[in-house]
C-alpha cells in the first residue's frame, strides 16, 4: 500500500503489480479459457471474500486485500474479452461471435 499524492495512480500500480503475478502464475491461456460465466463466477467468489474479511470484525488490511483481488480479476476478465473481440471469438468457446459475422 502507498501513500504518495496521486492515490489512484497508487492502487491502479498495485493493481498492474497483482495482475503481473496472476500472469506469472497462470498467463493468458488459462484467462482465455474462462466463459462469461466462469468470470462472474470467480468475481462473486472473491468479492464474498472480502465480504467475510469484513464481518463479523473488520480486518480492514485483509479487506483491501481481497478488494486488491477482485480489481486485479476483474482486470484479467476484460483483459480476455478484449483478445476475444479482436480474434472475434466467444469468450472461453474459441467460436466465432455469431454477432460479428
Amino acid at each position: 500500500m502507498s501513500t504518495t499524492m496521486n492515490p489512484t495512480r497508487n492502487v491502479l500500480a498495485e493493481i498492474e503489480g497483482e495482475r503481473m503475478l496472476q500472469l506469472l502464475k497462470w498467463g493468458n491461456d488459462h484467462d482465455d479459457e474462462h466463459t462469461i460465466y466462469d468470470w462472474v463466477a470467480i468475481l462473486t467468489m472473491y468479492s464474498g471474500n472480502v465480504a467475510w474479511a469484513a464481518w463479523p470484525n473488520v480486518e480492514i488490511k485483509k479487506v483491501r486485500g481481497e478488494l486488491l483481488k477482485v480489481a486485479t480479476i476483474a482486470v484479467a476478465a476484460l483483459e480476455a474479452i478484449d483478445r476475444a473481440i479482436v480474434k472475434g471469438t466467444i469468450p472461453g468457446r474459441g467460436e466465432p461471435d455469431p454477432k460479428e459475422e
